[in-house]
């Protein structure tokens, strides 16, 4: 398991909204059904190598 630390959890809002921003960013050229095609692409994956 992985425990924040008191520092960590100083900064963890800050850290959320910029992973949220570069989420945003990396994916703005796509439809949002090029979004939903991406994520059942990657879910398919995930299964197939979690075999």
């Amino acid at each position: 398991r992985i425990y924040l630390t008191a520092k960590s959890r100083e900064i963890e809002g800050e850290l959320e909204k910029t992973m949220l921003d570069v989420e945003r960013q990396t994916f703005s050229a796509f439809s949002a059904e090029e979004r939903d095609l991406l994520e059942r692409f990657l879910k398919k994956l995930k299964e197939s190598l979690s075999k």
